[in-house]
């Protein structure tokens, strides 16, 4: 028994349809016929699922593989099209225009097909309190790095400040991260006993994400009434920098 070439179409771009589907109106899926074949069976060595027998009336699609598939933006999104081990289409650098139903056909008569959804997402990440947050020496600063959108967790996310990785482990000591993998990743940046050289620019940079970077100021008793409790002043939006920029000049003028 021959095997019939297999082609995808992504259903929503009607300009990458192939030839198959445009003299197609009509396909389904089709799975193999239900039959006692205990007798014949034969099991491709690396495709366990895929049933061969001498009853097969002719070419089918492994329907044990996923219809969903995610893959991130600007990375390889794989769609698994097993009909007699003939077919993966590979999209290589996928955009989020790319999401969408994607059709295998084998052009037989009738015509058989099995779609599946790719969907293309893009993670991202944020430090909360940022651009900038103003902190008195001697508090904790405290650097938290979310990233979300990601179907999996970053497998690592390195801190780094002033272009130069963290050692966790320096004579400085009091510098610690604690990372809480799930749908939403979290990493926390804890500095203890603050002080001038931890002044500078952070970056997180997850392995499967954006980066983000936040400047950090260390006060030594500049403007302590602008302090909130713990000793961290974050700026983030228009609003707090003009609230700052009040209080300074209120300040300025005693």
């Amino acid at each position: 028994m021959g095997l019939s070439q297999c082609c995808i179409t992504n259903t929503v771009h009607s300009d990458e349809r192939s030839s198959s589907a445009e003299h197609h109106d009509h396909l389904h899926e089709h799975e193999p016929p239900a039959a006692d074949v205990a007798e014949n069976e034969i099991y491709d060595s690396d495709e366990s699922n895929l049933l061969r027998t001498p009853l097969d009336r002719g070419p089918f699609f492994d329907l044990s593989a996923s219809k969903n598939i995610t893959a991130l933006v600007g990375k390889t999104a794989y769609l698994n099209c097993r009909v007699r081990n003939l077919g993966n289409k590979t999209i290589r650098y996928p955009q989020k225009r790319d999401t969408g139903v994607y059709e295998c056909q084998i052009s037989t008569t009738p015509p058989v097909g099995h779609s599946m959804h790719l969907s293309v997402v893009e993670p991202v990440t944020i430090i909360v309190g940022g651009p900038d947050i103003y902190i008195n020496t001697g508090s904790t600063v405290n650097l938290t790095c979310v990233v979300r959108n990601s179907p999996e967790p970053p497998s690592t996310i390195i801190w780094t400040h002033n272009h130069q990785e963290i050692n966790y482990d320096s004579p400085r000591g009091g510098v610690s991260v604690i990372t809480e993998k799930g749908e939403t990743t979290t990493s926390y940046l804890l500095i203890q006993r603050a002080k001038s050289t931890d002044s500078g620019k952070y970056v997180c940079s997850p392995s499967n994400a954006n980066t983000y970077f936040i400047n950090v100021h260390i006060l030594n008793g500049e403007h302590p009434e602008a302090m909130q409790h713990g000793g961290q002043l974050r700026i983030g939006d228009p609003v707090h920098v003009f609230v700052f920029v009040i209080i300074t000049l209120v300040l300025s003028n005693r």
